[in-house]
């Protein structure tokens, strides 16, 4: 199970208090769309086990969250 945000109008991982930008995980800058990202839900839970090595990009308390599916 993962939580999606939106981090500046980029999709990115919940994990530990920590949001993780999804393009940058994955390599994969098309995933940085939150439409995208849930188009491709099932490639999620493999993603979201790399947040465990990988640098986040900052505190969710500190970060500017967006709508989770901008219109």
């Amino acid at each position: 199970m993962f939580r999606l945000l939106n981090v500046n109008d980029r999709t990115a991982f919940e994990c530990d208090g920590s949001w993780y930008d999804l393009a940058e995980l994955s390599g994969d800058a098309v995933l940085a769309d939150p439409l995208e990202a849930i188009a491709r839900h099932r490639e999620l839970h493999a993603l979201y086990g790399r947040c465990a090595s990988a640098l986040g990009g900052g505190l969710v308390a500190d970060a500017a969250l967006g709508a989770p599916i901008p219109q």
